[in-house]
């Protein structure tokens, strides 16, 4: 997913959407916002984009 251009990541607040996801790198997207992240991710990757707002990220306990 890195530098598709891609503006959300609402599909990963949907824990059965992604049930296998681990690693995700979406670095050099167009995200500005971070909200919940619901599936089973260990690291995530979000350099060089410009996130501005995480009110709806309560944190994910597996993320590294």
């Amino acid at each position: 997913m890195e530098g598709n251009n891609i503006k959300d990541l609402k599909s990963l607040a949907n824990e059965e959407a992604f049930k296998s996801l681990k690693y995700l790198n979406a670095a050099s997207n167009k995200l500005v916002e971070l909200g919940p992240i619901k599936v089973p991710l260990i690291q995530l990757n979000l350099n060089d984009n410009k996130i501005e707002k995480m009110d709806s990220f309560d944190g994910n306990p597996k993320l590294r």
